[in-house]
């Protein structure tokens, strides 16, 4: 083995240029205004559906070419021929990175692909695909809360741009819900019952 030197740090992994964790699990302590420590993110690795995403796309080439490319920027794909078929995955359970839908799909159009994907998971991006004389059903699917939209020919660099950014969004919500999760647990808050707009604002005032 390599002899050890004082100056040796453990490598450090990054998301969306940011530290995260060292590969000793040992991150930066947070302090809070008392001097105490806040509790950190836990080692456990990040949940599988962070590195899947679900194409839906009818056409076979264009849903391959999608495929190849994210396989290539290091997500999984799984792919739904119909809004129908995508549809039914969202609602068993199934979750993923992001969607990406195609807005014209037989059996269920993108949109309807939205509202499912929203309902099943309200934290997950959706972008759309839009072709010539769509814009406007797109600007529809950016109203009922879709993160983006791209149009066709579909521009590879971009989609991975786009990809990327949902990425980074979904693993600073995973890392954000453990840092609360860890936080309750440590300091053992209470749960507060009430759903009130006043009841809200004090719960999340304390925690």
């Amino acid at each position: 083995g390599l002899p050890p030197t004082a100056d040796r740090q453990p490598p450090t992994l990054r998301v969306g240029g940011g530290p995260l964790l060292t590969a000793d699990c040992r991150p930066p302590t947070l302090r809070v205004a008392g001097g105490g420590p806040l509790p950190t993110a836990d080692c456990r690795p990040p949940t599988i559906f962070m590195k899947r995403l679900l194409i839906v796309e009818d056409k076979e080439s264009l849903a391959h070419m999608l495929r190849e490319a994210v396989l290539a920027d290091g997500l999984e794909a799984e792919v739904a021929s119909s809004g129908s078929l995508a549809m039914r995955w969202l609602a068993e359970g199934r979750r993923y990175v992001a969607v990406l839908t195609d807005l014209r799909l037989p059996g269920a159009d993108g949109i309807a692909v939205l509202r499912q994907a929203k309902e099943s998971d309200p934290d997950c991006p959706v972008i759309v695909m839009t072709g010539f004389g769509t814009i406007e059903n797109a600007v529809e699917a950016m109203k009922l809360g879709a993160a983006d939209f791209i149009q066709k020919p579909i521009d590879l660099d971009h989609l991975s741009i786009l990809l990327r950014r949902c990425r980074e969004h979904r693993e600073l919500r995973h890392e954000n819900l453990l840092l609360k999760e860890e936080f309750q647990k440590q300091y053992r808050l209470p749960a507060i019952v009430g759903d009130s707009p006043r009841i809200v604002e004090v719960s999340h005032a304390i925690q």
